[in-house]
């Protein structure tokens, strides 16, 4: 007895959760996969001062200074967007006082 027949014997709810498993299905199918996987991946909120935790297809996206955050909801997207803007602010600041120092007492070559 040959394995088609033996599968045709089973009870239809087991044939189908057998062929859920064919190779050429997962493989014809495996871009949907990626893409469901990559909707629900979960990851944590941009925002520093939240610890929530949310799908990505289903969060709150900003781009903020040219990079893609995402956030857990719009509260956490304004004040995150904010707080990023506002550290590489200060960032910038700290940066250009530190060369202009440097640049007086002569240690910038």
């Amino acid at each position: 007895m040959d394995i088609i027949n033996r599968l045709e014997r089973l009870p239809a709810e087991l044939q189908n959760l057998i062929w859920e498993y064919n190779p050429e299905h997962r493989r014809q199918h495996r871009k949907v996969m990626d893409e469901l996987v990559a909707y629900y991946e979960e990851m944590e909120c941009d925002n520093e001062m939240c610890d929530g935790w949310m799908f990505q297809g289903v969060s709150v996206m900003r781009m903020v200074i040219g990079t893609t955050h995402y956030f857990c909801c719009d509260h956490c997207a304004s004040y995150g967007a904010w707080s990023i803007r506002y550290d590489f602010r200060k960032y910038t600041n700290t940066f250009a006082q530190n060369r202009s120092s440097q640049s007086r007492s002569g240690s910038l070559q």
